[in-house]
């Protein structure tokens, strides 16, 4: 089974959009528009939204995994130095 296919993503697609447009940093708004992307079903396949983003499929995969366990708030915190995953 597709990892992203048992993605539940709770916020709604316009309030991703506008938490999207208010993010300053590009790591941060990468982040949330692959969240997006999967809401509103522009992607279905991690090899896809890697193509997309320019990030690697495995780091797409800690970021979903990431947001599994601590939502938005945790995705939005994630960094590679103090990853607990």
């Amino acid at each position: 089974m597709n990892m992203l296919q048992s993605v539940m993503i709770t916020e709604m697609a316009d309030e991703l959009k506008v938490i999207m447009h208010a993010q300053i940093k590009a790591k941060i708004k990468e982040r949330i528009q692959a969240l997006y992307l999967l809401k509103v079903g522009t992607v279905n396949d991690i090899g896809i939204l890697a193509c997309l983003s320019g990030r690697a499929g495995s780091t797409l995969h800690l970021w979903f995994t990431c947001y599994q366990a601590s939502g938005l708030s945790g995705v939005l915190a994630w960094n590679y130095h103090n990853c607990s995953l």
